[in-house]
């Protein structure tokens, strides 16, 4: 009897064991960012090499909801809706701490902008484009289209520009969107994303303006994400035949009237938000239908399961924000899209993220390439140059280091900080691009000051 007594309290013990890692776990999952995207990513690999977890397929998790699309089509489609709108709750269920970081900041945050700059280009008929402070290094191919002077050259860049597209009503149109849009697109702006206000009159015109920003933007232009609610959300649908791959996402709220998809194989993902008045309108649900099915062929996991989603919204009507769904879909989808059709050159500078509160410190990393090490220029290579004070000017990590590697050799002390600056950093850019590059990570003044020397040396001044 007492035997069976202990078994029983190490059974109850046990059960309250796994039952509290099932609470602790959910919890996690529900408000820790990272937990959840890691969750995902061990449910599912990765998006360029997706891999269905067999094991916890066997458990009862939202990550492996059945497309509502892999069933035949239904005959009323207003069950198909609801299931898809389950589908969708479950499947982007990960995200939700995100979201609640992003309410968090709308609500609170009294200067969302930061110190985000606005900028315009007549050329393509763009203005007040945020920027979101991100830099890439130029490369051979960024000079040889004329985006820079040299390889090395700081660009202006975005993960994606996510643009809101409103119908042109009078001149003050954008203006007023931009302002009920500051602080959603301050958050957007703080995860990599320009941001832009589009007012069109036609989707003849819409057309015309991306088009435009896509010639004279290149490299902001590469991912596209559009926003449109009503009128402007039938615009988009439109656009896509006029020009097929102009668009790497769609957000579409309450369409005034639902426009079939093209036959273009590349199609954009899309997230629809449904009002409870569309979801009995069979015509308009079979147009979305037909969307959601095209876009979710293909080969990769990541495509078919995150590429058609649908929502039922409450109010119709123009927003005051961005919902919160679009927003975290749109952050996570970047970042499967750029997986799974990576962009080489987009070396991305983080260090150059401004936010208002905090600003981003280069981190300190160590160099990962031998031939830093190996292929440093003797002492011998700078007597082409004058003997030089060796006060402290021009003083930095790299040049201090280098000093004390060569400490035994007395003809250095007749070098400057600045001449050894430039003799580094040509021989770092005869070893590579890359090379440079994680010079700038281990060291960004040396990297500050060989970039100022070569203007002041390519001076015509000199």
């Amino acid at each position: 009897m007492k035997k069976s007594n202990n078994l029983l309290k190490r059974l109850i013990f046990l059960l309250l064991f796994v039952f509290s890692l099932y609470l602790v776990e959910g919890a996690c999952f529900r408000l820790i960012d990272d937990y959840a995207n890691w969750r995902l990513h061990i449910a599912w690999g990765e998006p360029d090499d997706p891999k269905e977890n067999m094991f916890l397929k066997k458990l009862p998790l939202d990550h492996f909801s059945e497309c509502p699309t892999d069933r035949p089509k239904p005959k009323h489609l207003g069950y198909w809706i609801s299931e898809e709108v389950d589908y969708c709750t479950k499947t982007l269920s990960f995200t939700r701490p995100l979201q609640d970081h992003y309410k968090d900041f709308i609500t609170y945050n009294l200067n969302p902008l930061g110190n985000f700059i606005k900028r315009n280009n007549s050329k393509a008929d763009i203005t007040e484009l945020l920027l979101p402070n991100l830099n890439k290094f130029a490369t051979a191919n960024d000079v040889n289209a004329e985006l820079a002077r040299r390889v090395g050259d700081k660009i202006e860049t975005a993960k994606a520009v996510f643009i809101k597209v409103v119908i042109k009503q009078d001149a003050y149109t954008r203006e007023n969107e931009f302002k009920s849009l500051n602080s959603s697109f301050g958050f957007l702006a703080r995860q990599g994303f320009a941001c832009l206000v589009l007012p069109v009159s036609s989707p003849e015109g819409l057309v015309d303006k991306i088009m435009r920003f896509k010639k004279f933007e290149p490299e902001l232009s590469i991912n596209l994400f559009a926003w449109g609610e009503g009128k402007a959300a039938t615009f988009l649908m439109k656009s896509c035949h006029l020009k097929p791959n102009l668009w790497n996402a769609l957000f579409l709220t309450t369409a005034e009237e639902y426009i079939s998809p093209p036959s273009s194989q590349n199609l954009p993902w899309v997230f629809f938000e449904v009002s409870e008045e569309q979801k009995f309108d069979e015509q308009g649900l079979s147009i979305i239908y037909d969307w959601i099915k095209s876009v979710r062929l293909g080969r990769n996991a990541f495509r078919n399961r995150f590429s058609g989603f649908i929502k039922l919204v409450d109010l119709v009507g123009p927003k005051k924000a961005i919902p919160s769904i679009f927003i975290s879909y749109a952050i996570n989808t970047q970042k499967f899209m750029n997986a799974i059709q990576p962009q080489p050159e987009a070396v991305y500078n983080e260090a150059t993220i401004v936010y208002d509160d905090d600003i981003s410190e280069t981190k300190n990393e160590t160099l990962k390439d031998d031939r830093f090490n190996q292929e440093k220029p003797e002492v011998s290579d700078f007597q082409e140059f004058g003997a030089a004070s060796t006060k402290a000017s021009f003083d930095c990590k790299i040049v201090r280091e280098y000093r004390e590697m060569n400490a035994g050799k007395p003809e250095l002390l007749k070098v400057s900080n600045r001449d050894i600056i430039v003799k580094l950093g040509l021989k770092f850019e005869e070893m590579g691009e890359n090379v440079l590059e994680q010079i700038r990570l281990q060291d960004p003044l040396f990297y500050r000051y060989y970039n100022s020397l070569l203007i002041i040396e390519e001076s015509p001044l000199n």
